[in-house]
């Protein structure tokens, strides 16, 4: 059974946000270059606030946050989205 996101800690990883949010890792970092989901630096590893988590589910779906704009398909030189 899943954790619920009560069960982790106020500062998350970029791990435990990849299985809360049910998302590969790469994808947890491409959102945060895009500061689609805010982080910051502890040292070389990125932390996440939970409260950042809660507020990223429950914001509305921007045209940024949808899977094309993070995984344009590419046909030669030119990008495709989905």
């Amino acid at each position: 059974m899943a954790k619920s996101i009560d069960e982790y800690r106020d500062l998350l990883t970029v791990e435990e946000v990849a299985e809360i949010v049910r998302i590969h890792k790469s994808t947890v970092y491409k959102l945060i270059e895009r500061e689609q989901i805010r982080a910051f630096k502890l040292g070389r590893a990125y932390k996440i606030p939970k409260a950042h988590i809660i507020e990223f589910l429950c914001s509305p779906i921007s045209e940024a946050a949808h899977p094309e704009a993070l995984f344009p398909i590419t046909q030669g030189s030119e990008a495709y989205a989905i």
